[in-house]
């Protein structure tokens, strides 16, 4: 779905933009060959949300092609992630509870379709459990997106 479109109000269930141009750029760096020939690269400038569904066809995609190695590498942090202004409010957090919390808070006001319970799992580790909101379920691919490990 092009971004016409998306401004027009056609997409019911919708994800964060920059949060998928992020993706895209990691896997570019991952491995440029598990993305689609006919990706339709959001525009992260011109809209906040993207096509939810997009998103999902994109992350089975990259499943379909790679396995979990590289959506689990994709949550990795480096400079080229900086750039969202919700990811430095994350990454700023004084401890991880703070940052999950500040998660399922940022989930329930900008997401549409999932949300993802964040509990403590150890001294460095959590437990997400992701559920559906309305939409359908989430794919194991954008749960290992979602889930990922944060460095």
């Amino acid at each position: 779905m092009g971004d016409e479109a998306r401004r027009a109000g056609k997409t019911e269930f919708f994800t964060s933009a920059p949060l998928v141009a992020l993706l895209i750029r990691r896997l570019r760096v991952i491995d440029p060959t598990l993305l689609p020939a006919d990706l339709d690269e959001p525009d992260a400038l011109a809209s906040a949300t993207w096509d939810a569904n997009e998103k999902k066809r994109l992350l089975d995609h990259v499943y379909a092609q790679g396995g979990a190695l590289p959506l689990l590498e994709v949550g990795s942090i480096d400079d080229d992630a900086l750039f969202l202004p919700a990811l430095q409010v994350l990454i700023r957090s004084r401890s991880a509870a703070v940052l999950a919390d500040k998660w399922m808070r940022l989930e329930r006001y900008h997401h549409a379709t999932h949300r993802t319970q964040i509990d403590p799992a150890g001294q460095n580790a959590w437990s997400c459990t992701r559920y559906v909101q309305s939409g359908g379920e989430a794919t194991v691919a954008e749960n290992l997106f979602i889930c990922s490990s944060v460095d």
